[in-house]
């Protein structure tokens, strides 16, 4: 008689009378992750049929098990006709994405289940028409029928349709923000909508890197932000009135002779972070600047003596460990 799994790997746990809601608590790349995943990762067919149906046998199928172990039930293969009709949607659209019961969930009455039947490609001629806009956004997905749905009443569907690529030059002009952002990043329009009303589209112009001299002058900052990040513009971003640009500037290598000096401290504390006037800053009257001083390796025989203990504290271990390596070598 086989004595669990043959597979150490799985074995290590099963030796543990684990029950059907075990989590791996070893420390790792697996920790925290559910048994029944685990198992699909790690173990062959053979193995999650012995865990399944053998070791777990007494365990499932059960309508009181969390809804998390039945969807890994599922995704196993396992239990499909037991769960079909289950009370709970999250279930019946876990089924409906391993492709079974489709004639069954095309009419089902919520619209997450009937989402998952699309997402399979699945009548689609039947759901481009559906009353749920959800459902008709994952058919445009699908690249079906748009044509018609570019024409959609709602914006959630036109968004999927300008996802495709497909219709830009008429979705430029949608009266809904989300499609015409979702226009600019496919990379269409934007001499437009570099100017478009909606400070949420010009951020996705700017993140194609166009415009970026007229977008430097925005009065959103995130969007001046985007620029600092892409290091264009920094000679004049260097002087924005927001620290948080002037961070990103900082960020970039950029005018640090300039920012050391900056009255706000987040900001110098980016200087010291790249290791530019370490000599000044190490003075700094804000501890989080001189803890990223000392962070660089610099000046611990000066904050030894630090107000703040967690500083002194971490100098004096610096100190020692150097003191301890020039003994040895």
């Amino acid at each position: 008689m086989k004595i669990y799994t043959g597979n150490p790997d799985i074995d290590l746990y099963l030796r543990r009378n684990i029950s059907i809601n075990y989590r791996i608590t070893t420390n790792g790349p697996h920790h925290g992750q559910h048994f029944l995943e685990y198992i699909a990762e790690v173990g062959s067919e053979e193995d999650i049929k012995y865990v399944v149906e053998t070791y777990f046998k007494d365990a499932a199928p059960k309508n009181s098990l969390d809804t998390n172990i039945i969807c890994n039930l599922i995704k196993l293969d396992y239990y499909h006709e037991y769960y079909a009709d289950y009370w709970n949607s999250t279930v019946r659209a876990c089924i409906a994405k391993q492709g079974q019961f489709l004639d069954k969930y095309i009419k089902d009455e919520t619209q997450k289940v009937r989402r998952a039947v699309a997402q399979q490609g699945y009548h689609l001629d039947v759901l481009v028409n559906d009353p749920g806009a959800y459902v008709r956004a994952d058919v445009a997905r699908q690249k079906y029928k748009l044509e018609q749905l570019i024409n959609d009443p709602h914006e959630v569907v036109r968004k999927a349709v300008a996802e495709q690529g497909y219709g830009l030059d008429i979705l430029v002009n949608d009266p809904h923000k989300s499609v015409r952002k979702t226009v600019a990043e496919q990379g269409y329009g934007l001499e437009q909508l570099v100017h478009d009303p909606e400070s949420t589209v010009r951020q996705a112009v700017a993140e194609q890197g166009y415009g970026l001299d007229i977008l430097v002058n925005d009065s959103d900052l995130y969007i001046r932000h985007k620029i600092a990040e892409q290091g264009h513009c920094l000679d004049q971003l260097v002087n924005d009135s927001e620290p948080y640009i002037r961070c990103m500037v900082a960020k970039q290598g950029y005018g640090l002779d300039i920012l050391i000096n900056d009255i706000f401290s987040d900001v110098r504390r980016e200087v010291a972070k790249q290791g530019y006037g370490l000599e000044q800053l190490v003075n700094d009257p804000d501890p989080s600047v001189r803890y990223a001083v000392l962070q660089q390796g610099y000046g611990a025989e000066i904050l030894q003596n630090d107000p703040s203990f967690i500083i002194r504290n971490e100098a004096r271990q610096r100190l020692g460990q150097q003191a301890t390596r020039e003994l040895y070598f």
